[in-house]
């Protein structure tokens, strides 16, 4: 749920920035924003997983 909310926070602070001309920051925002909860999502699918292969594991 926490990278839902880091891509929410990367659109409207895009949407936000552009008009009073900061394009180039609204830019950086959105895409460090993205890779940042993307990461986050592959992290906790790669951890999910993770977690059933050692449950399984000491069964």
């Amino acid at each position: 749920m926490f990278d839902v909310w880091i891509m929410i926070w990367a659109v409207l602070s895009a949407i936000v920035t552009v008009p009073f001309g900061y394009e180039l920051y609204s830019g950086f925002a959105f895409g460090a924003g993205m890779l940042f909860a993307w990461a986050s999502a592959l992290f906790g699918a790669a951890s999910w997983i993770g977690r059933k292969v050692l449950n399984r594991a000491i069964r």
